[in-house]
């Protein structure tokens, strides 16, 4: 098949059918994933729930694929744009770096009240 003749119509039916079939296989693939825990699990002499329960607490700290991390709250703002926040985590925003430039400027200066 060459994609390049295809008009547009033909081009959005092949992506719907693609997504379905990408969407099918996923699944399929979950499922067979699952049955894969399973049978480990099954193996281990331990049963599903109690391996769920000594999990509890610790999946949070699994980094899930797709999944994005949970928001902190902000600590510092921007002086005159409220809309400008940071957490203080990670690196610093352009505008902290360029309010800590100015002489005397400290980062608590821009701690929120």
């Amino acid at each position: 098949m060459n994609i390049e003749e295809l008009d547009y119509a033909q081009l959005a039916e092949l992506r719907n059918k693609i997504n379905s079939e990408l969407s099918q296989r996923r699944a399929n693939e979950v499922l067979a994933v699952i049955q894969k825990v399973r049978e480990v699990i099954a193996k281990s002499g331990f049963s599903e729930k109690e391996i769920l329960a000594g999990m509890k607490g610790k999946i949070q700290s699994i980094a899930i694929e797709g999944a994005s991390p949970a928001r902190l709250a902000a600590k510092y703002q921007h002086p005159s744009d409220k809309s400008l926040t940071w957490s203080g985590k990670g690196h610093r925003p352009q505008w902290v770096k360029a309010h800590l430039a100015k002489k005397g400027a400290k980062l608590d200066d821009l701690l929120i009240a």
